[in-house]
């Protein structure tokens, strides 16, 4: 993903528009960089990537990998409409319209709670206050302050993943300075203005060894994916995708 060097906002939410984000992106020398690669590398945040884990294969619902942005808790910033007297099993409608070509970014947000950042929002250590708006957390493994997905009640749309750094993950053991806290943004969920536009092509793939047969041939064959950098798990131990086992799902 090969940003612009200029700051740039990207902004997205859910279907319904009850969950709605900002990244605010500063410009290319002050972005931190990745903690996962070597520093001489250069590789800085926000980053994209997929991932072909059975874990986000069952979150997204898709044969295909989810493609993520991960970006650094300095970076974002969320709005949660409060939880509305809606008691039916079935709603309809949406409260904003992202999906149209000409949607208003800055008149969706005229009369919503404020953004506030995403630390303080997208983490799931607030159990109390989990009427109060449509924002819900779940995790397989733990769900809390070190770990969560979120999602939207009302529509259903898996909005984040979310992480606490620790040293272990981190090149050389080095955590990075200023902050710990990443959030995967789902890529799907940003604004129709943005899907299209080519620096969101993911730089690497994890997982590559856990995707479906359907996702793993895209990955092998498509545009962009056939050259991108695939590694079979995470950890410098499981190595990567080698040429004979693409060479396979490309037939």
């Amino acid at each position: 993903m090969t940003l612009p060097d200029e700051a740039l906002t990207l902004t997205g939410g859910c279907s319904c528009g009850a969950i709605r984000y900002r990244a605010e992106i500063p410009p290319a020398a002050s972005r931190p960089l990745s903690p996962f690669v070597p520093e001489s590398v250069g590789t800085k945040m926000p980053y994209a990537l997929t991932c072909h884990c059975n874990d986000c294969r069952m979150a997204s619902g898709s044969l295909l990998p989810s493609t993520l942005i991960q970006i650094p808790e300095t970076m974002i910033r969320v709005s949660v409409l409060p939880r509305t007297s809606e008691t039916s099993n079935i709603i309809t409608g949406r409260f904003i319209d992202g999906t149209k070509d000409d949607f208003d970014i800055d008149a969706a947000d005229a009369d919503r709670p404020p953004y506030l950042p995403a630390k303080d929002v997208l983490r799931a250590t607030q159990p109390q206050d989990s009427d109060k708006t449509w924002l819900r957390f779940f995790h397989s493994l733990d769900c809390g302050k070190s770990f969560s997905r979120s999602f939207c009640g009302r529509c259903g749309t898996q909005v984040c993943f979310h992480y606490c750094l620790v040293a272990e993950w981190c090149h050389g053991g080095k955590l990075p300075d200023g902050w710990s806290d990443v959030f995967d943004i789902s890529t799907g969920s940003l604004d129709r203005i943005y899907v299209g536009v080519d620096w969101l092509v993911p730089d690497a793939e994890t997982n590559f060894k856990h995707g479906t047969s359907l996702g793993r041939s895209v990955s092998a064959t498509g545009k962009w994916m056939k050259d991108t950098v695939k590694m079979k798990a995470l950890g410098p131990q499981e190595g990567f995708a080698t040429e004979q086992e693409l060479a396979e799902l490309a037939k």
